[in-house]
């Protein structure tokens, strides 16, 4: 068909065993792919309606490339999202939160490629955003520094606001965003 006289060809068939954990909100989870087609599968319950967000906590130069999914009882919610872009300004403008019904949940950790290797996420509960005062200065720092910050506070419906960035170390302003939620997540 292709006029190859020989084609000459290897592989292997190796059993697979993934890794299952359970995993606590708002807590770094890590974990390592050891071997081509394994996954990581973590499961968690929600006794009530929650919105989370995914905080992938790996620089976007990662080798491999991780991807995550979620299935929970109103079955696929996420499917194979880049880690990288999962909350961050490469999301683009839709919000990145998840809004849950009560339940059990597996989510499911599958580097591009079958590649092997660290990985480290978060499930940031939005019920758990540290309050904050109006015209308070607020001053903290993220690390790593792809992480996610979450702040809470209360407004009169139709009040004006003006966030003032007062300063990022080093100075490269650029790297973070910030994303202005309404209570229901959008």
């Amino acid at each position: 068909a292709n006029n190859v006289a020989r084609f000459d060809y290897t592989f292997n068939v190796q059993k697979v065993s993934d890794q299952l954990a359970t995993l606590t909100l708002g807590e770094t989870t890590t974990g390592r792919i050891e071997h081509a087609g394994q996954r990581a599968n973590f499961s968690f319950n929600l006794a009530q309606d929650r919105k989370l967000v995914f905080d992938g906590l790996l620089p976007s130069s990662q080798s491999p490339e991780w991807r995550w999914s979620l299935v929970g009882p109103n079955g696929a919610l996420v499917n194979g999202r880049s880690f990288y872009n999962s909350e961050s300004l490469e999301f683009g403008s839709a919000s990145p939160v998840l809004d849950l019904a009560a339940g059990d949940y597996s989510l499911t950790v599958d580097p591009v490629g079958d590649a092997v290797g660290d990985f480290a996420f978060r499930l940031l509960d939005l019920a758990d955003a540290q309050a904050q005062s109006l015209d308070a200065l607020v001053s903290g720092a993220l690390e790593p520094s792809n992480s996610t910050q979450l702040y809470s506070f209360d407004l009169v419906a139709g009040e004006r606001l003006y966030f003032d960035m007062r300063s990022f170390s080093p100075n490269y302003g650029d790297w973070a965003t910030w994303r202005l939620l309404d209570p229901s997540g959008k």
